[in-house]
């Protein structure tokens, strides 16, 4: 029963910290980093900075995989995107002008799968 309840604490603590990410990040680099540095010194203030940064690329890599595999469940998005920009005409060629007035627009689409 209590290795449940544990298991239940630590997930909701990893919850937290993950909805409360970007302020737990603040925090950690400006008043504890400045406190790290104040008893041990630049270097360390520099290895908390890299240790973060490197759990903030890990945070932002999971976010952006569940947002990609929510918006699949609930078929939201990623089965069609469209752009339709183009700098600047005189740079284009004539034939790939001719074309886009015979064709239309040029549309790429792109499926995401896992």
């Amino acid at each position: 029963m209590s290795l449940i309840l544990a298991a239940a604490a630590v997930a909701a603590l990893t919850v937290l910290a993950y909805a409360y990410w970007d302020r737990i990040k603040q925090w950690i680099e400006t008043i504890l980093a400045d406190r790290v540095e104040r008893v041990l010194g630049y270097g360390a203030r520099k290895r908390l900075h890299h240790v973060v940064s490197i759990a903030d690329k890990t945070a932002r890599g999971i976010r952006n995989r569940v947002y990609v595999y929510v918006n699949k469940i609930t078929g939201k998005g990623y089965e069609k995107m469209e752009e339709k920009r183009l700098d600047d005409i005189s740079v284009v060629e004539e034939d790939i002008i001719k074309e886009i007035d015979e064709k239309g627009p040029i549309i790429q689409e792109f499926k995401y799968e896992e």
